[in-house]
C-alpha cells in the first residue's frame, strides 16, 4: 500500500518514541518488520531530555506513562545515524521534528531535505516543557505559520502530529489550519495528558519529570475517536495515520475503520513485534472477508456519521 509517499508493506510502522531514537533502535524497528519508521523527534541542538524514571508501564490499569523530554541528539548528530541508517535499509524514513517558533522548523525542515522520506510535525507533546509541543498545536493560526514553514523548506510529504489535549472544535481547526497550510497529512494522536502518578511511600511524583504522557490500551478510543472526526472533516484531502494503544491486529482494523490509512506503534512496540501485529491484522481482514486492507479504510464512518447526527454534532 502507499502511504506518505512510499510503498509500504503493510500498515504497521514504528511511531516516532523511544525505540526510534538512535541507530540501533531504528535497525531494530526494521528486523522486527516494522513497515516503516519513524524517528524520535529531533531537534536543532542536543537534548538530554527529563531525569529518569522516564517510562513507567502500568500493564494492571492499561496505560504507560512516559515523560522523555524529547531526548535526541540534535539534528547535525542524527542526519549521521540516517544517513548510515539509510546505507543499510531501503525502508520508508520519516522524521520527527520539533522547535520553539516557525523559524526553528524551517531550519530543521531544510536540513533534513535529503536525509528522510517525509517530515511528521510535532506541536503536541504534553511534557516538551515551556514553549514547545502542545503549548504549539492548540493554537491553529500557530501551527498554520509552522506547517506552511515546513512545506517551503522541505522536498516530500509533511504530517503533523495532534494533540488530543483539546476539545473537538479546536482539534479540527487545529487540523483545518495545517491541511490549508499544505500538510500531506495528520497523524493522531500523542500521548494524553499530562497526567501524574504518586508514590506513597516518598508522597513525591513517580516520574522524574512530575508529570508526563499517557499511552498504551487507554488511550486507544480517544485516539479512535479523533481518526474518525479528522476522517468525516477532512479525510478526502490529507492521509490519517492512527497512534495510540495499537497492540493487535484487531487494533489495527479498528482503526483503518475509523479513517486512518495506516498506524503506528510505540508503547506495544517494547514486548510485541510489528510484523506479529501485521500477520495479525491480515489473519484478521481475511476473517471478516475483506480483500487487502483498502478495503477497510473508513468503513466505520457511515454509520459513525450518522450517530454523530443523533448527537446534532454534524449537520
Amino acid at each position: 500500500m502507499r502511504v506518505l509517499g512510499r510503498e509500504w508493506r503493510h500498515p504497521v510502522a514504528c511511531a516516532s518514541g523511544a525505540l526510534a531514537a538512535h541507530l540501533p533502535g531504528l535497525e531494530s524497528a526494521v528486523t522486527r518488520g516494522a513497515s516503516a519508521v519513524f524517528t524520535k523527534t529531533i531537534t536543532e541542538e542536543p537534548r538530554d531530555g527529563h531525569p529518569g524514571p522516564a517510562f513507567l508501564t502500568f500493564d494492571d490499569e492499561g496505560y504507560a506513562l512516559n515523560a522523555m523530554g524529547l531526548p535526541n541528539p540534535g539534528l547535525e548528530g542524527m542526519r549521521r545515524e540516517l544517513r548510515a541508517f539509510r546505507e543499510r535499509y531501503d525502508v520508508p524514513l520519516y522524521a520527527s521534528i520539533a522547535a520553539e517558533d516557525p523559524e526553528g522548523f524551517e531550519r530543521l525542515a531544510r536540513g533534513l531535505r535529503g536525509e528522510v522520506d517525509g517530515l511528521e510535525v510535532n506541536v503536541s507533546c504534553p511534557h516538551a516543557g515551556r514553549g514547545m509541543g502542545a503549548e504549539l498545536g492548540t493554537d491553529p493560526e500557530l501551527v498554520g505559520e509552522i506547517v506552511e514553514a515546513v512545506v517551503g523548506a522541505f522536498d516530500g510529504p509533511v504530517s503533523v502530529k495532534l494533540t488530543p489535549n483539546v476539545d473537538r472544535r479546536t482539534l479540527l481547526e487545529v487540523a483545518a489550519a495545517a491541511v490549508d497550510a499544505g500538510a500531506d497529512a495528520l497523524t493522531a494522536v500523542n500521548t494524553l495528558g499530562p497526567c501524574l502518578r504518586i508514590d506513597l511511600r516518598t508522597a513525591s511524583p513517580l516520574l522524574g519529570a512530575g508529570v508526563g504522557g499517557l499511552s498504551g490500551p487507554a488511550l486507544k478510543p480517544v485516539a479512535l475517536r479523533v481518526v474518525a472526526d479528522l476522517a468525516l472533516e477532512l479525510g478526502d484531502e490529507v492521509e490519517i495515520l492512527g497512534v495510540g494503544g495499537v497492540r493487535s491486529g484487531e487494533d489495527v482494523l479498528e482503526f483503518l475503520m475509523a479513517g486512518a490509512r495506516a498506524v503506528q506503534v510505540a508503547t506495544a512496540a517494547r514486548d510485541r513485534s510489528f510484523s506479529e501485529i501485521a500477520r495479525e491484522a491480515e489473519r484478521a481482514l481475511r476473517d471478516l472477508g475483506y480483500g487487502d486492507f483498502e478495503e477497510v479504510i473508513g468503513a466505520a464512518l457511515p454509520e459513525y456519521e450518522e450517530r454523530l447526527r443523533r448527537l446534532g454534532w454534524v449537520g
